[in-house]
């Protein structure tokens, strides 16, 4: 499908989610291309059509970051040009690589990991979410988070917002949960690991209601093979939205979605219906 002027729409709020990857114990990260430099890339990229990234970090990543000034430095900067640093989590029930943090008990841990990887030892253990929190606070206090089968368990009293889905469509409104006893309103988002996934997406938002925002995630060894086909979703947007002013971070969409107590498409209603009644009797 060709995505030309025909099919513009009003543009909805957008977020653009990266989780960035645990490391094994052997300090390799999930695949070569998960790394920091590869992550400069894409903010570059999306600093060249103003689209605000919420980037989604691991411990590992935190604890790396903080070790290198310059890489630091780096990320403040990200920060202080709109994008967003937030939260990201493989438990003790994630079928890839776990990132050593849990509030499950150490022997029902050992279990999990050996049933997911029964060819190798277990990951490490660094301790409980509690100790999760203090590594990714040393960086920022983050909002929002995408944690995945954990959330029952693991899921931090500190966070107050989720992005999950993976594979659910791109558009939708935020919900409120309950994980591990805490609310939490989650916003959904589309796995687009690969082109076909992209160009579902780029249906989605064209068919998308006015009250819905459209969320997009993706691993950087996603980008790193993709590198066109994620700078063409970046131009999609842009064709929609030419100042990109409705590119905002995951956190920017929720907050603003509940700032009022009720959605804004709401307040549109309300305000129409009352214009109705002011001017629509004098006809």
């Amino acid at each position: 499908m060709a995505f030309g002027v025909d099919n513009i729409i009003t543009p909805r709020y957008s977020f653009f989610a990266v989780h960035l990857e645990p490391r094994d114990e052997e300090g390799i990260f999930f695949d070569d291309a998960n790394t920091f430099e590869h992550l400069s890339q894409l903010i570059t990229l999306a600093n060249i059509y103003s689209i605000k990234i919420t980037m989604q970090f691991t411990p590992h990543w935190i604890q790396e970051i903080l070790k290198d000034e310059n890489k630091l430095n780096i990320v403040k900067e990200w920060e202080r040009k709109g994008h967003e640093i937030s939260a990201h989590h493989h438990g003790a029930q994630h079928n890839g690589i776990w990132d050593g943090y849990s509030n499950l008990p150490i022997n029902r841990i050992m279990e999990l990991r050996t049933q997911a990887h029964p060819q190798r030892e277990p990951e490490k253990y660094h301790g409980n979410m509690d100790d999760y929190m203090v590594v990714l606070n040393k960086l920022v206090s983050p909002k929002t988070m995408c944690m995945g089968p954990d959330r029952d368990t693991d899921w931090p009293q500190q966070i107050p917002y989720s992005i999950e889905g993976m594979f659910n469509p791109s558009a939708g409104r935020p919900t409120e949960k309950i994980y591990n006893n805490n609310k939490v309103y989650e916003l959904p988002f589309k796995y687009i690991g690969d082109q076909s996934a992209i160009e579902k997406a780029k249906v989605e938002y064209l068919e998308s209601q006015a009250d819905e925002s459209i969320g997009v995630v993706l691993h950087l060894r996603e980008y790193v093979d993709n590198m066109d086909g994620v700078e063409g979703w970046f131009r999609f947007l842009k064709e929609i939205d030419p100042e990109a002013k409705y590119s905002k971070t995951a956190t920017w969409i929720i907050e603003q979605h509940f700032s009022t107590g009720f959605p804004t498409w709401a307040i549109f209603l309300l305000v129409g219906a009352a214009l109705f009644m002011l001017f629509g009797k004098k006809k």
